[in-house]
């Protein structure tokens, strides 16, 4: 029913993308959350083979926080700033949670009107694009990142946050290596109340943070391209 909304160029790669699977001995996919679409679409479950990605440990790495007196927690958000990355989501949950205990960086194109942003902007810091080369120092500021994505492959700024041994918050579609209430928290998508109490969770539970960052940092090799390479062999 919405084929009518496909550009039509688009057509004749989706018309190989399934003549490839149907080929194919083996479909790798980045998450379970791609597994399940690409069943759903007619590929046969058996040939689908979930190897998640990783990221370069010696870019992304473990850093001593710089010591703060303001009390707030310092959320992250590193992506497209658009709807797929879940970003009304997120902002209607902190806007929930209120400014007071939170600073928020929000990285990447912007993708939505002038308007959402200069609604946010008093509050929150919207960086734009921001080189690859800064972005470790991002994680570095951060305690917690924060992706509510809707569909995502298997966002590779969830590793990049782990590695750095930052605690994620994350949904099922955003296809991460994050472990729920271990190194991170999973909530539903298009909820900006449970992405709210995932937040408030890490302001009242100081404890709870730091568990979950040295969980992250002391599991940062799943992150890593050589994980990755075994997974793929």
């Amino acid at each position: 029913e919405y084929e009518l909304f496909l550009p039509e160029d688009k057509h004749p790669f989706i018309e190989r993308e399934e003549a490839e699977w149907e080929l194919a001995d083996v479909v790798l996919t980045g998450s379970d959350f791609v597994t399940e679409g690409l069943v759903s679409c007619g590929v046969e479950g058996g040939k689908c083979v979930r190897v998640p990605y990783g990221v370069n440990l010696e870019t992304f790495s473990y850093r001593v926080r710089e010591k703060r007196n303001d009390g707030k927690l310092r959320i992250l958000f590193v992506g497209q700033v658009g709807l797929r990355k879940g970003i009304p989501y997120l902002l209607r949950a902190l806007e929930m949670i209120g400014e007071k205990h939170i600073a928020v960086k929000i990285a990447g194109k912007i993708c939505v009107s002038n308007k959402v942003i200069d609604r946010y902007r008093a509050s929150h810091d919207f960086l734009g694009e921001v080189p690859r080369s800064e972005i470790p120092d991002l994680y570095s500021w951060a305690d917690v990142f924060v992706i509510p994505s809707l569909c995502e492959g298997s966002a590779t700024v969830t590793y990049e946050a782990l590695a750095s041994g930052v605690p994620v918050i994350a949904t099922p579609n955003t296809g991460s290596l994050v472990r729920d209430g271990i190194d991170g928290q999973i909530v539903p998508i298009r909820d900006p109340e449970a992405i709210a109490s995932a937040i408030e969770k890490y302001i009242s539970e100081p404890k709870l943070l730091e568990e979950h960052r040295r969980a992250a940092q002391g599991d940062r090799w799943r992150c890593g391209l050589d994980a990755y390479r075994k997974r793929l062999l």
